[in-house]
């Protein structure tokens, strides 16, 4: 029996050290800017490979090519002053579209940003003059990255909208490789009114069902 109950030790333990993370890319609206912040992790670094380090100016490119011709579809780069990212790429494709906006790009010109340095890119198809280039999903990490550890970054993109950046309020674009997942938020998904009331009215019976519980007892 205790060599039962070791062997389901040891194997919770392979089953948390290995646990999912997540890597939210968030955007939001704030006095006239777009502000970007990153945060979360990467837990599994297992099936990718180092395409060598470098980096480029803060940028976002929120759908197809458009005007950048050298930015990947959908593609959110933040490069801290003086620092360096290791790019991975993922062998697996996404499980959500290969752009996260209707098109709009900009390059960050006023301000630094500030962190750790960061891209990424859904990955798509990319056709100019007949030839017809297919990009891998990637991600960019600082250097030293290991596996699980945590990620912070800031950017604003000053003079900026939603809608400059190709960015539609309220939406949520999430992809899965492996055992983790990218998520970019844009802005607070605030839920409609008649959504209020469904949460009121769902409350409301919860409530009911738990009164007669206790008059029933």
């Amino acid at each position: 029996m205790r060599h039962h109950n070791l062997a389901w030790i040891v194997a919770l333990a392979g089953v948390s050290s290995s646990s999912a993370a997540t890597l939210t890319f968030s955007l939001e609206e704030v006095g006239g800017n777009v502000t970007l912040s990153v945060s979360g992790s990467i837990a599994g670094l297992s099936g990718w490979f180092n395409s060598g380090s470098g980096g480029n100016p803060t940028f976002i490119q929120s759908g197809s090519f458009g005007d950048m011709p050298w930015a990947g579809p959908g593609e959110i780069n933040v490069q801290v002053t003086g620092s360096q990212v290791k790019n991975y790429m993922w062998l697996a494709g996404p499980t959500a579209p290969s752009t996260f906006g209707t098109g709009g790009s900009y390059w960050e010109t006023s301000a630094p940003a500030t962190g750790d340095s960061v891209q990424f890119s859904p990955g798509g198809v990319f056709s100019f003059m007949g030839d017809t280039t297919t990009y891998n999903p990637m991600i960019s990490l600082p250097t030293d990255y290991v596996a699980g550890d945590l990620i912070s970054t800031s950017a604003v993109f000053t003079g900026q909208t939603f809608n400059s950046l190709g960015l539609t309020p309220g939406s949520i674009y999430s992809w899965t490789y492996g055992i983790d997942t990218i998520q970019i938020t844009v802005g607070s998904a605030v839920p409609e009114p008649s959504t209020y009331g469904l949460i009121l009215g769902g409350l409301a019976l919860t409530g009911a069902a738990v009164r007669r519980r206790k008059a029933a007892k």
